[in-house]
């Protein structure tokens, strides 16, 4: 048993099949399918050759002939019958339009180029600005420490700190694993 519905606007279509006991009921089966793809060619191929053409005020459309609300889903108004949608049109060109056209283009390619290859030495030139800056900064942090006596180097930071917060450190990073071991072990029993 097959149901096929179809909408109004002749676009939206709906298929329900059952299952049937004769070769009857395949056959409509494969009917509706078909009718249902047809409508949806049909639909794509309206959409990509004709626009809507309507009035909206406050987001609603209105038909352009009699001013009459409408819908969407409709191809005319119903009030006054005029076709909603109309066929879209090729813009016509001629030889030196398409060549103003071409100019332009090159133009703009050679304008895209130029742009990127300005931003590109801008940015070879903020890279090595950076690099000398830290380089700067890597120069005098060196002669601070080295002021101090002390060598820089990984540890130049723990070196810097005065011996008793050195110790206090040091005891701190000892006893704290020690001690977690320690919870672990005693606290298991």
């Amino acid at each position: 048993m097959i149901y096929f519905a179809q909408a109004s606007d002749g676009m939206s279509s709906l298929m329900l099949v059952a299952k049937g006991d004769s070769i009857f009921d395949g056959i409509a089966a494969l009917l509706a399918a078909l009718g249902s793809i047809l409508v949806l060619i049909s639909y794509v191929i309206r959409a990509t050759t004709s626009d809507l053409s309507v009035n909206t005020r406050g987001g609603v459309p209105y038909c352009r002939g009699c001013g009459k609300q409408v819908s969407y889903r409709r191809d005319n108004c119903r009030a006054c019958g005029l076709s909603l949608y109309v066929a879209k049109q090729a813009p016509a060109r001629d030889a030196a339009a398409i060549a103003a056209l071409r100019d332009a283009e090159l133009l703009n390619k050679e304008a895209i180029r130029k742009n990127a290859e300005r931003w590109r030495l801008e940015q070879e030139g903020r890279v090595a600005d950076r690099k000398a800056a830290r380089a700067s900064r890597l120069a005098a942090r060196d002669t601070a420490y080295r002021s101090r006596g002390i060598e820089p180097g990984p540890w130049v930071w723990f070196k810097a700190l005065p011996e008793l917060a050195q110790a206090i450190l040091l005891g701190v990073a000892f006893a704290l694993p020690a001690g977690g071991l320690a919870w672990a072990l005693f606290s298991a029993r």
